[in-house]
């Protein structure tokens, strides 16, 4: 059933996009989390820490030898909640808001020391940082924004297909070395959305607590085969070229988080086609909702009052709120 209703919205969404607003009240409930799972950790740290830090976990822990996981089963998904929500807290309207919750996102990224998540705000910042060099020339922006995204794409598709050592990548090529001779199994179709939890049910000596690949576009091969391993990328493309869009009038907050995205899913599956996990809220339904709002095809003309006025007709997904793009951006267009 929360495939089914995981299914019914997406055609829901393709059919009628809800418009770029949303993706603004994910990145709320993002934070949201992040300070909630902070309160749980320092109130009540029965509830919010990790049960039991031991083996590398130990070696992982940067604050006090403990983990964060909050609101959530796990400090690895706290991480990548709070690696998604970062590049999306800009799209907040003030700036104290932003302010406070970059705090919240970051504060909640360190405490659960998931190494993958921050390897993604590390990849983020670092993009970001190089286009900010060269801000007033908008085709190396692009340039950049499109190597970073290419070279996060290469290295989801390759890394797990390379690994043949178990133990490599915190014991996640153990995993990778299972989830490609399952998706060799059956390489058109899949095993089927539950392989992973069947598999997790009466093993669990192998995979511990994961009930995934450890790799987004393995974990689609490996379910749904190459059918869904092509739908993924195709997404993923959508997604990348209209972010790009956004970048190449100044706007990268959208492109950072297909940035996020990518290299969090080298070592986490971040798509999940299922309601009842977070990442389909934090990293499948943005994904649905950018890809599905298509290329603007408007001409920015001016900013006023914090408003981009845009040449009519105005795409369907347009929604009053933080200007996707700054005045300043435009100016130097």
């Amino acid at each position: 059933m929360p495939t089914v209703i995981a299914f019914v919205t997406v055609v829901s969404f393709w059919v009628r996009p809800p418009g770029l607003e949303l993706v603004r009240h994910i990145a709320g409930w993002g934070v949201v989390s992040c300070a909630v799972s902070l309160l749980l950790g320092v109130a009540l740290p029965a509830y919010g820490l990790m049960p039991t830090v031991s083996g590398d976990q130990s070696d992982k822990a940067i604050v006090g030898g403990t983990l964060l996981s909050g609101m959530f089963n796990h400090s690895n998904t706290l991480g990548a909640v709070a690696a998604l929500t970062l590049p999306l807290v800009f799209l907040f309207r003030r700036r104290m808001t932003v302010f406070l919750s970059i705090i919240f996102t970051f504060c909640a990224l360190i405490w659960s020391a998931s190494r993958t998540s921050m390897i993604a705000a590390i990849a983020m910042a670092f993009a970001w940082f190089v286009v900010r060099l060269f801000r007033r020339s908008n085709r190396v922006s692009v340039a950049v924004v499109s190597f970073v995204l290419i070279a996060s794409l290469l290295l989801v598709a390759i890394t797990p297909f390379v690994t043949d050592d178990p133990t490599a990548f915190t014991s996640r090529g153990q995993i990778w070395i299972f989830s490609r001779g399952a998706f060799e199994a059956a390489p058109i179709f899949g095993n089927g959305v539950s392989f992973f939890q069947d598999i997790w049910a009466v093993n669990n000596g192998l995979f511990k607590d994961a009930q995934h690949a450890h790799n987004s576009f393995l974990t689609q091969l490996t379910t749904l085969g190459l059918v869904g391993g092509v739908g993924l990328f195709l997404l993923v493309f959508m997604c990348a070229r209209v972010s790009l869009a956004y970048a190449r009038i100044g706007d990268l907050r959208l492109s950072m988080y297909v940035v996020v995205w990518l290299v969090l899913s080298i070592g986490e599956t971040v798509w999940r086609f299922n309601v009842t996990q977070p990442m389909w809220l934090f990293g499948t339904l943005p994904l649905i909702v950018l890809a599905a709002s298509g290329v603007p095809r408007w001409i920015p003309s001016q900013a006023e009052d914090g408003q981009l006025r845009q040449a009519r007709p105005r795409p369907s997904w347009y929604q009053r709120g933080a200007p996707l793009v700054s005045s300043d951006s435009v100016a130097h267009r």
